[in-house]
């Protein structure tokens, strides 16, 4: 008899998935927003203060990237495996209002090294990686759409925060905005930790999962095992070699993205525009808003790279702009516009890469492989494009390495994205395993 049964989310389901969406957005406009994405904010003032350089300043913004890497390519995974997201939620929260009491303290560069180190173990595990881990929990279905909800939030409080706490710097100095943020860090470390409830803990399915299950069984073989989970253990899967394109195209594509968006303010102010940074900047932010809302479809639909693509196609034509000294101050505002809608085509689509070609299965260690390559490309792309300039006095050549990077890493994203697994080696695992 045929069978035709709408199976649809429980009560439960729904309150749960939305207690996980609404902490998602709080952890993106909090530590994101208010702590990544603010802090360039406070260079001009810790720099008058504490009588360093701004290059100096910005070595926190290496210490952030760095530390965020190689806590996501090792520990990340076993840790959210072990404890839970929850857990670990309150364990960065908790080390991030450390870092901002620690920021306000800092009566040297040295020690404001310091407090980013502390503030960088906390954002480890507060930032992108466990965003993907809470969505990816509770949402089966349109997944990178909520991704892009939630993660417009982090440039919507970056913008909030830079506003305000410009105004009150030239007021009363960078102290108290910082003793200011870790009094809401910690508020908010309890509200995600309340919210927030592990999928596995919850007593109810995820969102759209019922829905997977039923579809699942009617596909399924009478003695096959039903299951929406995708691809191999981690394990199996860091021994396949193609298994490591996907986390060396997101170091490529962090160093073509960042490398100008990070820079973006020094190379319009080398054009003659360094009044008008900030407002470039902000700019940005509104379009990287942009493709946080519109990308999340094109990633449920087509796929992960074409997300990528887009990315790397603006990329090339704000570089080749610049190349050809096409530059006034319209140019400029829709070369940021372009950057920010590129920075969000890069970031939105990390967890949808890391599902299509490594599979659901372990998703917490493989997010943290795949979140940890952006994070080593961001890392390096500030000092390498930085330093082009220090030793040619030009942006040009890191222009040209940028578009070249571009093309050769837009090509890779076509095969980093294919399945690294065939469904004979799970279900050969799933024997093994049993």
């Amino acid at each position: 008899m045929e069978r035709n049964v709408v199976v649809g989310d429980s009560a439960l389901t729904r309150k749960r998935s939305m207690q996980g969406m609404v902490a998602a957005c709080l952890l993106m406009i909090s530590w994101t927003g208010m702590g990544w994405n603010a802090l360039g904010t406070y260079s001009v003032f810790v720099v008058e203060d504490l009588g360093c350089s701004t290059a100096q300043f910005m070595i926190i913004f290496t210490i952030l990237s760095w530390v965020n890497a190689a806590i996501s390519m090792t520990i990340y995974g076993l840790c959210i495996d072990k404890f839970g997201a929850r857990k670990m939620i309150l364990f960065g929260g908790l080390f991030c209002t450390a870092g901002f009491a620690l920021f306000g303290l800092s009566q040297s560069i040295q020690f404001m090294w310091f407090a980013a180190t502390i503030f960088a173990i906390g954002l480890a595990f507060i930032n992108i990686n466990t965003l993907n881990v809470m969505i990816n929990s509770w949402f089966k279905k349109n997944t990178a759409r909520y991704m892009g909800i939630a993660q417009s939030f982090g440039p919507l409080g970056g913008a909030f925060f830079n506003s305000l706490w410009g105004i009150v710097m030239v007021m009363i100095g960078f102290r108290i905005p910082f003793y200011i943020s870790a009094v809401i860090s910690l508020v908010f470390t309890f509200l995600v930790y309340i919210l927030y409830v592990n999928q596995e803990n919850a007593g109810c399915p995820a969102r759209g999962e019922a829905e997977l299950m039923e579809e699942a069984r009617e596909n399924a073989g009478a003695e096959e095992e039903v299951t929406i989970e995708t691809g191999l253990s981690f394990g199996a899967t860091v021994k396949k070699g193609r298994s490591w394109l996907l986390p060396i195209c997101y170091i490529l594509a962090g160093i073509c993205d960042y490398g100008l968006l990070g820079n973006f303010a020094l190379i319009a102010a080398s054009h003659g525009y360094a009044e008008q940074a900030g407002f470039i900047m902000g700019f940005s932010w509104l379009f990287q808003i942009a493709a946080f809302l519109v990308l999340g479809t094109v990633c449920d639909k087509l796929g992960s790279k074409y997300s990528q693509l887009v990315c790397f196609i603006m990329v090339i034509i704000v570089s080749g702009l610049f190349l050809a000294d096409f530059v006034s101050l319209p140019v400029v505002f829709l070369a940021a516009a372009m950057l920010g809608f590129a920075d969000g085509a890069v970031q939105l689509p990390m967890g949808a890469s890391a599902r299509e070609a490594l599979g659901t299965k372990d998703f917490a260690k493989k997010m943290g492989l795949v979140g940890g390559g952006c994070y080593i490309g961001v890392g390096v792309s500030t000092v390498v494009v930085a330093r082009i300039f220090d030793v040619t006095g030009t942006y040009k050549p890191a222009f040209i390495l940028i578009i070249a990077l571009s093309i050769v890493t837009a090509l890779l994203f076509f095969v980093a994205t294919r399945s690294v697994y065939t469904d004979k080696e799970v279900a050969e695992e799933r024997i093994t395993v049993k």
